[in-house]
């Protein structure tokens, strides 16, 4: 799915923005539900919203552009077949969903070490951290998924000799 992260830079004061399948960024939730709806009534998608953070936005970018140097830096006599595409698109989304279930482990713990006499405003902001993580978590494992059924979909390739 493509994101339009552009959002972000567009609206520098918003943390977050709900996006439907088609891409379009709504900073409301009912928002985005009645595009989505619309979406799916026409025939354009099934009524998924995702939630970003400027957070996981900015991680995603910084992504793209590191995998972007990195074929750039490459051999561009070497043409990946559809197959070595998406088994490297993969790798690189097992690797997000390792990073993104750290940072899961990471927030519950933090919030596991919160004292009783905690605040409750510290209490809030370490809910916050785990749900966020868990959300990012979420998001990583289906892009594994989806990737993993794109991979068992195509061909397996002749071996080379």
């Amino acid at each position: 799915m493509e994101y339009r992260l552009e959002a972000f830079k567009d609206n520098p004061k918003v943390n977050k923005f709900y996006f439907t399948e088609d891409g379009t960024p709504f900073e409301k939730e009912g928002d985005a539900i009645n595009h989505a709806n619309v979406l799916k009534k026409a025939g354009k998608g099934t009524g998924k919203r995702t939630l970003i953070t400027r957070a996981q936005a900015e991680q995603m970018l910084a992504e793209a552009a590191k995998g972007n140097s990195k074929s750039q830096e490459g051999n561009s006599d070497k043409k990946l077949t559809p197959r070595q595409v998406v088994e490297q698109e993969l790798k690189e989304a097992i690797a997000a969903r390792d990073r993104a279930n750290d940072a899961l482990n990471a927030a519950n713990a933090a919030k596991a070490a919160l004292s009783a006499d905690a605040t409750p405003a510290d209490k809030t902001k370490a809910t916050r951290s785990v749900n966020l993580a868990t959300t990012a978590l979420d998001l990583a494992q289906t892009a594994v998924t989806e990737l993993q059924g794109e991979l068992d979909a195509l061909p397996a390739e002749a071996p080379q000799t």
